[in-house]
């Protein structure tokens, strides 16, 4: 379990050891991105915050492709290398790591947005989610 001060100093020290990365790109350095941001109301209540692009290969062209790592996995990809192709489909995901005053521990969440801005919805059966390790 964390206090509140050892989750501040853990964040700023993430972001210090990636602030040197050399490429933006979350694709190639996955922990890159994170911004501190404080509470507009309430002080000492700062949290992690990033935005990144993520693409996925439409599931029934994933099922047939034999160079996708897992069937309509969404990836990041580093957007400088990223070739113009029409068959993946665009996301955009806020990602944020907060600190749970109950649990007392780092809680991550997310929000994942189509190419036209409108929020994914998760899927309405939970048993085909699969996890990717």
């Amino acid at each position: 379990m964390l206090t509140r001060p050892q989750f501040d100093a853990a964040c700023n020290a993430l972001i210090a050891r990636y602030a040197e990365s050399p490429s933006d790109s979350v694709a190639i350095s996955p922990m890159k991105g994170w911004t501190w941001n404080e509470h507009t109301e309430y002080p000492n209540f700062g949290y992690l915050g990033r935005t990144v692009n993520v693409f996925r290969r439409p599931e029934n062209l994933a099922q047939h492709s034999d160079d996708c790592p897992a069937e309509g996995a969404i990836e990041e990809v580093d957007p400088t290398v990223l070739e113009t192709n029409p068959t993946l489909e665009s996301f955009v995901c806020q990602q944020y790591i907060v600190f749970s005053s109950t649990f007392r521990v780092p809680a991550f969440y997310f929000l994942l947005f189509d190419s036209s801005g409108a929020p994914v919805p998760l899927p309405s059966n939970p048993e085909n989610i699969t996890v990717q390790d």
